[in-house]
């Protein structure tokens, strides 16, 4: 281990027989009191160091020899226990022959080099990542060194995010700072595996600095709500929402349907595929569940020759949902041309209720899916193409609760004594000694104050 320098003061003073070079005499060592210089370091014991910063914190370091012998030193997080680990996870990769070479690569390098490795994203997530990394995490960290990274660092981006701006005077919203820290934890977790960190620091933040998700109010369309969204639709967009409505389809997905994927003659909507919403180009679905064949009802099936027998796109590869220029229709024009004005047109703007869109529709018919056909929680993943049935559980958990305990409770009361006493009656009501047309009723008395 190699020993810390010794205070210059205190080397000079020795070199000098106790005296300042051209001054008075100093005190003997006994009576000056020590102080530590802040940015000295402190051996607490070995291979583990700290330096004392304002405020009574400290800042530990770890020091152990590399792979080429060199002595390195490196800043962590976590207190003694998380220097004690860090030391002990750079021993133990040294202990299995693994080098153990510190790099210099800075945030940014290491965030673009992950992103350009990342080939499996679909284009929209991608384009995400991409703005998450250039808005946010280069501009707040992209100059730090990645073995730098603490979780003081994501927490400085965190309040980056909820800062207000003229723009947005309440910060970005909780979903808007989840997206980013979504790839912020991927390439720290990259950043681990490959042994530049001994783990990610987004792991060690408490669960009140994370963005808390309030879950809005999800909005279900009754019957009637339903039809009359679908009447005030203009006719552009009415045979799109009409599918949606009894598919339950994603957006991305209706308008990724091609004729061929319409199977008139087994009444089914075969997902094979769905159009990216910036590029809108065919790309495959969300997830390999999402490849289903949902029931086609046969007033769906009506509905669907008759726009095919209007449309000038009827070749088995176009789009069922087609522009005037044969490409799919644009999604945000058939979430606000389409929906948004048919809701506002048809009244169904609720004050205190969440505003219609187009996932309403596919919350609307998982409802009907739940709470009128009954259907358990694994069939209703197949027919709305959740990866798991566990997505399924916990974003209509309250549907699949409000099934089951309205079953509970019917079931109950037929069972109790207050539904036999009806059914009792039911039996005995036919052998009244007296009809109702021989019964004298009593007027009723009213008691005025």
């Amino acid at each position: 281990m190699l020993a810390e320098p010794e205070d210059s003061m205190l080397t000079r003073q020795h070199q000098t027989g106790g005296h300042r070079a051209n001054g008075p005499a100093l005190a003997p060592e006994s009576e000056v009191p020590m102080r530590e210089h802040p940015k000295r370091r402190i051996r607490l014991e070995r291979g583990i160091y700290y330096r004392s910063l304002s405020g009574g914190k400290r800042r530990y370091e770890i020091t152990f020899l590399d792979s080429s012998g060199r002595r390195r030193w490196q800043v962590v997080d976590g207190g003694l226990e998380g220097a004690r680990r860090a030391l002990r996870y750079v021993h133990g990769r040294k202990d299995r022959g693994e080098r153990v070479d510190p790099t210099k690569i800075r945030m940014d390098e290491f965030a673009s080099a992950w992103l350009l490795a990342q080939t499996h994203l679909r284009p929209g997530t991608r384009a995400k990542y991409e703005y998450a990394i250039r808005r946010w995490i280069k501009p707040t960290m992209g100059r730090l060194r990645v073995q730098e990274l603490t979780e003081e660092h994501v927490l400085g981006l965190i309040t980056a995010m909820r800062r207000p701006t003229k723009q947005k005077p309440e910060g970005l919203a909780p979903w808007t700072i989840h997206g980013v820290l979504i790839p912020l934890g991927r390439i720290l977790r990259h950043a681990a595996r490959r042994g530049l960190i001994p783990s990610s620091p987004m792991s060690r933040l408490e669960r009140g600095e994370r963005p808390s998700i309030v879950q809005a109010e999800r909005r279900i369309l009754t019957t009637m709500e339903v039809t009359r969204l679908i009447a005030a639709t203009i006719d552009t967009y009415r045979p799109a929402v009409t599918t949606a409505a009894y598919t339950g389809l994603r957006l991305g997905e209706l308008l990724g349907l091609r004729w061929r994927d319409i199977d008139f003659d087994g009444n089914f909507v075969r997902m094979r595929g769905q159009i990216d919403r910036r590029t809108r180009e065919r790309v495959p679905t969300k997830t390999p569940k999402a490849v289903r064949d949902v029931p086609m009802i046969r007033q769906l099936r009506t509905v669907l020759l008759e726009h095919r027998a209007a449309s000038p796109f009827k070749a088995p590869d176009d789009p069922v949902f087609a522009a005037g220029s044969g490409r799919p229709l644009h999604p945000t024009n058939v979430g606000t041309r389409g929906v948004r004005a048919a809701a506002e047109d048809a009244g169904l703007d609720v004050e205190g209720e969440p505003p219609l869109t187009m996932h309403t529709l596919r919350r609307t018919f998982a409802s009907h899916l739940i709470l009128d056909l009954r259907l358990d929680p694994v069939q209703v993943s197949r027919v709305m193409g959740h990866a798991k049935v566990s997505i399924t559980l916990d974003i209509y958990a309250d549907l699949f609760d409000q099934a089951r305990n309205a079953d509970t409770i019917r079931n109950a009361l037929a069972d109790s004594a207050f539904g036999n006493a009806l059914e009792t009656l039911g039996r005995t009501g036919s052998h009244s000694k007296r009809s109702g047309a021989d019964e004298k009723v009593a007027p009723l008395q009213v008691k005025r104050a």
